[in-house]
C-alpha cells in the first residue's frame, strides 16, 4: 500500500510539473521579434546602380539570407550573412526594372521553404539615376 501511494504522488508531481511548465502567462507582453528589418523602410526609394545600406537586428544566432522580391516572385538573392553581422553595403543592379516596386526579404534557418522563414520587408523603387 506504501509503494501504491508513493507511485501516485511521483505521478501527479509529474502531471503538476508539466501542467505548470506549459502554462503561458496571459499579462507577458508580446516576444520581440528575433530578425528585424531596421533600413530602409517601406518609403525609401534606391536608385539603380547606387549603393544603399541594409541594415538589421539578428537575435536567432543563425545565419541570415537576404533577397530582393518583386510582388511574390523572387528575383535575386543579395547573399547570406554571419549571425553577427548586422549591416551590408549592397549596390542596386542596373537591370531591376525602374518601373517597379521591390521589397528584401530576411530569414534564417537551414530550410528556404516558406514555413520556415523568418522574415522583414522594405519596399523600394528600382528607378534609375
Amino acid at each position: 500500500m506504501k509503494l501504491y501511494r508513493v507511485g501516485l504522488f511521483i505521478i501527479l508531481g509529474l502531471i503538476a510539473a508539466v501542467f505548470f511548465s506549459c502554462e503561458k502567462d496571459l499579462n507577458s507582453e508580446p516576444e520581440e521579434a528575433q530578425l528585424k528589418l531596421i533600413s530602409p523602410d517601406r518609403n525609401t526609394e534606391w536608385n539603380a546602380g547606387s549603393e544603399c545600406l541594409i541594415t538589421w537586428e539578428n537575435s536567432t544566432g543563425e545565419p541570415v539570407m537576404i533577397d530582393i522580391y518583386r510582388a511574390d516572385e523572387f528575383i535575386l538573392n543579395i547573399g547570406t550573412f554571419a549571425h553577427l553581422m548586422t549591416e551590408y553595403l549592397y549596390t542596386i543592379p542596373e537591370t531591376l526594372d525602374p518601373n517597379g516596386e521591390y521589397s528584401l526579404m530576411l530569414y534564417n534557418g537551414s530550410s528556404r521553404k516558406i514555413g520556415t522563414k523568418l522574415f522583414a520587408c522594405a519596399y523600394f523603387s528600382g528607378r534609375s539615376v
